[in-house]
């Protein structure tokens, strides 16, 4: 438990943490939804007596209120884990190329003083050829906090997906939708957009200007010239 709580070395341990947080997190959120009776309660094996394996109360909880939680986040733990759902989302929202672009290439190209457009194509090969390589040269320090915060970022990002899941499923079954779950996405998507552009994102472009400035340099002349 208490290797949960220290933040990531790399992108895996980044990966194995995270599905974690959200299996977790989406568990704690669907058991208090469904103890207020906005989730469907599953009656399962009401007849068998539980009492010699495991206290009744508990087992009662695991198979009513707790049954529909847990499997459900079961699934939010696979699609964490098993199909990166953070990053499949955020290049579908565009979110992946915004933040590269904004925090970290242009910062990169205004550090040379060039002007070339920064469209994907640029950004994705400024990215891949510069930024990821040199980043091992770089004060391994501001990659240990870069790490810390993204961690804490991806967390927020895939709990508020859920969040937005939950309130779809609701409009969709023609529920209504309680209103201090709406709240409750509205301050995490606050929280979130407020993360990263006052932290993470001040991380990336931190990790941006550590990269040395000749690497840079010989980098543009290389492969833009004009």
């Amino acid at each position: 438990m208490k290797q949960l709580l220290v933040g990531p070395t790399d992108y895996v341990e980044l990966l194995q943490k995270l599905s974690i947080y959200t299996f977790f997190t989406t568990l704690i959120l669907l058991s208090v939804l469904t103890n207020m009776g906005l989730l469907a309660k599953i009656n399962m094996f009401s007849e068998i007596d539980f009492n010699l394996i495991l206290n009744q109360k508990t087992w009662v909880w695991l198979l009513t209120n707790g049954s529909l939680p847990i499997f459900l986040s079961s699934v939010a733990y696979v699609l964490s884990r098993g199909l990166e759902m953070h990053n499949l989302i955020a290049k579908a929202t565009q979110l992946r190329f915004f933040w590269d672009k904004h925090f970290i290439v242009r910062r990169i190209v205004e550090r040379v003083g060039k002007d070339i457009p920064l469209n994907r194509a640029n950004v994705y090969f400024i990215m891949n050829n510069l930024y990821y390589p040199e980043l091992k040269n770089i004060d391994q320090n501001y990659v240990r906090v870069f790490w810390n915060y993204e961690m804490f970022f991806w967390a927020l990002f895939e709990h508020l997906v859920v969040v937005i899941l939950i309130q779809a499923y609701f409009i969709f079954s023609d529920c209504k939708i309680e209103f201090g779950l709406l709240i409750y996405s509205l301050g995490l998507s606050v929280l979130l957009v407020f993360q990263l552009f006052f932290v993470t994102g001040k991380k990336s472009t931190d990790q941006a200007n550590q990269i040395k400035f000749e690497k840079i340099k010989q980098f543009f002349e290389k492969n833009f010239p004009y």
